[in-house]
């Protein structure tokens, strides 16, 4: 179908049939046409779905916010990356004894205690404001290891002994 079939389309399944190519085929379409840089850059979807790309990041399905404002965070997010200036900093205090064991995934991170029978939880923040406090998570044995992946799978896994 040449583009200017393409273009006679109701908008609403143009969308849809660009919503369907890889991120760099559509940023590749906008350089096709105007009319079709255009509709490229007027869908948030679509550009969310080329800034995700570009920024190598996987979407957050665990995420309230809406379309524009994850893809107003990944502008925001890159531009502070590329000057090396963060967004915010946030410090909050170890309190308890820890262990080696740690890990971080999807915005959550996990930190043994000495004692080698707790996690310590802390979802980390988002916004300047977000409040920030350690969870825990009690194991009945000791613990050797621990992974997890959040996005994927919604999954800790702890190895103990």
């Amino acid at each position: 179908m040449a583009s200017k079939e393409l273009l006679q389309l109701p908008l609403e399944v143009v969308y849809q049939i660009l919503s369907l190519l890889s991120p760099f085929d559509l940023a590749a379409c906008q350089l096709v046409s105007k009319h079709l840089h255009d509709i490229i850059r007027g869908s948030v979807t679509l550009q969310y779905i080329i800034s995700l790309a570009l920024a190598k990041a996987d979407d957050n399905p665990c995420s309230l916010a809406s379309l524009a404002e994850k893809l107003e965070d990944i502008k925001s997010s890159e531009a502070a990356w590329s000057s090396f200036q963060p967004k915010f900093t946030v410090s909050l205090p170890i309190v308890h004894d820890t262990s080696g064991i740690y890990d971080l995934s999807g915005g959550t991170y996990l930190l043994g205690n000495a004692d080698r029978r707790t996690l310590q939880c802390l979802m980390l923040p988002t916004k300047i404001d977000d409040s920030l406090r350690w969870d825990k998570i009690f194991i009945s044995k000791t613990i050797i290891d621990m992974g997890f992946c959040v996005f994927e799978h919604d999954l800790i896994a702890v190895i103990t002994t």
